[in-house]
């Protein structure tokens, strides 16, 4: 609990915006559910992520921006050391994740989904990925 009071004061002290994120996600047989994550970008950083996403040419179903910028200081530590993750134990314990599975997908991923990559929509999504 010190541990998460301490990452929760490092955030609000760092960028103006909740401490928390929330996103929805599709988890199991494509059912919603939100995330929870310590908000570790600015705090309208998703205002941006389609602009993003095509200025780099990332794969926008599954996005990974390298030197992102809207990742926060306190978020890049948070990041490097996958605390950011820490509340989605709050996923798992409402049966919503598990520890280990695929990452779970945002809405808009799954629009763009070919039909056999919706094969990851017949497990729980992980906090873990077990592909790594």
């Amino acid at each position: 609990m010190v541990v998460t009071g301490i990452i929760a004061l490092a955030i609000r002290l760092d960028t103006p915006g909740p401490i928390f994120f929330t996103q929805q996600r599709i988890g199991r047989n494509g059912k919603p559910f939100k995330v929870y994550k310590f908000r570790s970008m600015i705090a309208d950083a998703e205002k941006f992520h389609a602009d993003l996403i095509r200025r780099t040419g990332e794969d926008p179903r599954h996005p990974k921006v390298i030197n992102d910028p809207r990742i926060t200081r306190v978020g890049r530590w948070i990041r490097r050391f996958s605390i950011d993750e820490v509340p989605q134990i709050w996923n798992i314990l409402r049966g919503e994740m598990s520890w280990v599975g695929p990452r779970p997908a945002t809405p808009d991923e799954v629009e763009l989904y070919e039909p056999w990559h919706k094969q990851r929509l017949r497990v729980l999504p992980g906090l873990t990925d077990s592909g790594r």
